[in-house]
């Protein structure tokens, strides 16, 4: 039973995650929001910043918006200082805006600027039409690199962890060296039977879920491919199970 503070019941979905993080963040930067009424009364002289992939922003886009990615904004601090405007960062809800809007603050940027609350899709709630087609881009995608890599340096030595590369041997039960499979069974038959039962078929998925390194996790995913129990990974990376509960001989 969901607790009374709850509203109106917990979400589930792909996206869950990033959404809670973004919100996250908004509360604990005391995030500055302008709404689409409080543009039109006040806020026209700003320059709106559409912070998704330029080809989302050219799919649809609020009027007048440039497209400026998240990944460009380190770029582009002070370009965005000389224009003398407010940036009003948007994105199509509020979550990618959110994160534009906490690296220019971590940049150190000291000039106005805000989140377009709801972004597209709040404007478009509230009676207005989207743009589309749209092709002003403030940035192209070649000037990211040289900046993002100048700021990450600026951030201090890197500490470099080599056991994140290091290559775990997988025992005949499908267990690490050194490992000790959990009673429940092998490693690997943990893994199978959680892949199976959940659907879900990733390294990172077997990782955060049987707490294990990343590349004994890939190992896994890889022998399950070899054995049948999944497919290859198509072209975004993702992989069918191709075994059901009932075909798992109670793993």
């Amino acid at each position: 039973q969901k607790p009374a503070m709850m509203g109106r019941g917990f979400v589930k979905g792909e996206y869950v995650w990033s959404k809670a993080f973004g919100e996250v963040v908004a509360h604990e930067i005391d995030l500055p929001e302008v709404t689409s009424e409080q543009y039109l009364a006040d806020y026209q002289d700003a320059q709106l910043f559409d912070v998704r992939p330029t080809a989302e922003y050219q799919d649809f886009t609020l009027p007048k918006s440039q497209s400026l990615p998240n990944s460009l904004l380190l770029a582009n601090v002070q370009a965005l200082k000389d224009t003398g405007k407010m940036s009003l960062l948007h994105c199509a809800g509020r979550t990618r805006s959110i994160i534009g809007a906490f690296t220019l603050m971590a940049s150190g940027f000291d000039g106005p600027f805000a989140v377009f609350r709801g972004g597209t899709q709040a404007w478009q709630l509230d009676g207005y039409e989207r743009e589309h087609d749209a092709n002003r881009l403030f940035a192209a995608d070649h000037e990211a690199s040289d900046a993002v890599a100048n700021f990450l340096r600026q951030q201090g030595e890197p500490e470099y962890d080599d056991r994140v590369v290091e290559e775990v041997e997988i025992g005949s039960d499908g267990a690490a060296d050194g490992a000790v499979p959990n009673n429940g069974g092998s490693l690997y038959e943990q893994a199978v039977a959680l892949v199976v039962r959940e659907q879900k078929a990733s390294t990172s998925f077997v990782q955060r879920h049987l707490k294990i390194g990343y590349n004994r996790a890939a190992t896994i995913i890889e022998e399950m491919e070899s054995n049948g129990i999944i497919s290859a990974a198509n072209h975004v990376g993702k992989r069918d199970v191709l075994l059901t509960d009932n075909e798992n001989g109670g793993l």
